[in-house]
């Protein structure tokens, strides 16, 4: 778990802070809406809950600022001590949704094989998931894991889980979106 968090964490550092549009996209980003709202803020630890976490990793977890590990500004971590097991959400809000979706899929398909290297997957783009959404598969500590990076306005957010399949990090992605407002 701990190699697919720093991972997710440094994917998000690099590829969440760039508003580069250098990187070319496989597919075409969809046109940001001129009347889609602004979102002011996001709290990560509100996007998926304890509950969710704990079912999608198949193990009772818990925020891990409860066990004393350090808040960080827009990720929230879920685990359980003596675990590997775990989920990492992470969300950050740029000023507007043309800039939000000038990060690529191939910065965080880059970071990922940086971070996991033979462990991480081409991105595959999901439909029906905020604007956009693309989902990485990598090694984690608990088992293989599920990484997905969505896109909803201007705000873009990463939830990764290890152990995890497609389908529990689809649910907790579909519900965050759910929770933007």
């Amino acid at each position: 778990m701990r190699n697919l968090y720093l991972a997710c964490a440094a994917v998000a550092l690099c590829a969440c802070g760039s508003s580069s549009s250098a990187a070319t996209s496989s597919s075409p980003s969809p046109s940001p809406s001129a009347s889609e709202a602004n979102i002011a803020s996001v709290n990560a630890c509100a996007l998926v809950t304890q509950s969710e976490a704990s079912s999608a990793a198949g193990k009772q977890l818990v925020n891990m600022t409860t066990l004393g590990a350090p808040t960080i500004p827009g990720a929230c971590f879920y685990g359980a001590q003596g675990s590997s097991a775990g989920v990492f959400v992470y969300a950050q809000v740029y000023p507007d949704s043309a800039t939000a979706h000038a990060v690529t899929a191939q910065e965080f398909q880059t970071a990922l094989a940086a971070q996991l290297g033979k462990g991480a997957t081409s991105g595959k783009e999901i439909s029906g998931i905020g604007d956009k959404a693309f989902e990485f598969t990598g090694e984690g500590n608990a088992g293989n894991g599920v990484a997905i990076i969505v896109f909803k306005a201007n705000v873009v957010f990463i939830i990764a889980v290890d152990p995890g399949g497609t389908t529990a990090v689809e649910k907790l992605a579909t519900n965050a979106v759910g929770r933007l407002h």
